[in-house]
């Protein structure tokens, strides 16, 4: 079952990054305007500077300060740009989630680049404005990934429900073949016998 597209091709300063449109998710959050946690269906995105989404600087990287890196993310979108945090910046619109295959941002050791760093602040920054390029280019991707969720939701339910239909069908016939024995065993069986089980 496919659950991302195909990958697009975005040019940024430092290389090409490729943007699949993935299966949206669901995410708990706790909303400062309604002061509870709430469960919304955020639409995501899979990144890579490989069209393969390796997440190794060895298949295709970009290249700062004549070093090799490779981005590998998912990304899943929902504007928090009106809640300022207490460093006084405010929330983004792109929000990193678990990093797949061991990826995220990786040098060409292989190795995770330190949070924080000239480097990572600089390979965020960049993946954002792609971010927000491919958005603008393509603004139902959105929906699109709302569709991949249902359709793998459909996809997961159809599969449940033959497997319970086909449990169904192998429990009728064993209950028919119990009925059958049930009732030859009772035939031959005297009533006097029986009604011990009956009262």
């Amino acid at each position: 079952m496919k659950t991302r597209t195909q990958p697009l091709r975005v040019s940024t300063p430092l290389g090409d990054l490729f943007v699949a449109v993935h299966d949206a998710a669901a995410h708990r959050h706790y909303d400062v305007d309604a002061r509870e946690d709430v469960t919304v269906i955020r639409p995501r995105l899979y990144v890579g500077t490989d069209p393969g989404f390796t997440g190794s600087a060895g298949a295709s990287y970009w290249k700062i300060r004549g070093r090799s890196y490779a981005v590998l993310r998912f990304y899943n979108f929902l504007d928090l740009t009106h809640i300022k945090y207490s460093t006084g910046k405010n929330a983004g619109r792109w929000h990193a989630e678990d990093n797949p295959n061991g990826g995220g941002y990786r040098n060409q050791q292989d190795k995770q680049v330190e949070f924080r760093t000239p480097t990572y602040e600089l390979m965020d920054k960049t993946v954002e404005q792609a971010l927000d390029v491919f958005a603008e280019e393509h603004p139902a991707w959105g929906e699109l990934s709302t569709y991949l969720r249902s359709l793998s939701i459909v996809h997961t339910s159809q599969g449940e429900a033959a497997r319970l239909n086909h449990e169904l069908t192998e429990l009728g016939s064993r209950l028919s073949v119990q009925l059958s024995v049930l009732d030859e065993a009772a035939s031959r069986t005297p009533d006097d016998l029986l009604s011990l089980v009956r009262t």
